[in-house]
């Protein structure tokens, strides 16, 4: 059973991103890397300075993110990967949306993106209940393709590459 462990600050830096944009959608990058069938998420980048927000979706800072990714990519001694996007549903569920799905699908195809099967970390705040997490993986098998939600934990003794 995969299990998306979320390391030291990670879970912090994501509900402060999703707070500080409500009731706008926010979003980023996941970054780690994956043991067996577990994936440890070590580091978050943010949507950007220049990312557009709306209540429904968010266009990320693209430019600003691939430079993040290779400084933390390079800091860590280039063991970080790429895993995958979060990004938030403010007044909604955690649960993949249609372009959520759609999204995944062209990660897993992108050969630039090298992760075949990419996570979507959502964070939604339903009817204005706490904010809650939920990890889903795109899987292609045999020429089928569908999208699993996996159990999400914080990990504080997963630890991260300095930002």
């Amino acid at each position: 059973m995969t299990i998306v462990w979320l390391g030291a600050g990670v879970e912090k830096t994501l509900l402060a991103e999703a707070v500080s944009k409500a009731p706008l959608e926010t979003g980023g990058v996941l970054l780690g890397w994956i043991t067996g069938a577990d994936i440890c998420i070590t580091n978050v980048i943010g949507p950007g300075p220049d990312a557009v927000h709306d209540t429904q979706s968010f266009e990320p800072d693209s430019r600003w993110q691939q430079d993040s990714i290779a400084l933390l990519y390079e800091r860590s001694g280039r063991r970080l990967a790429y895993l995958g996007d979060w990004h938030t549903h403010p007044a909604g569920k955690p649960e993949p949306s249609d372009q959520d799905r759609r999204t995944l699908r062209t990660i897993a195809q992108s050969s630039t993106a090298r992760s075949p099967n990419p996570v979507m970390l959502i964070i939604g705040q339903p009817d204005g209940t706490p904010w809650i997490a939920s990890s889903h993986i795109y899987l292609s098998r045999h020429g089928s393709d569908r999208i699993v939600k996996v159990k999400t934990v914080i990990a504080p003794g997963i630890q991260g590459w300095d930002q």
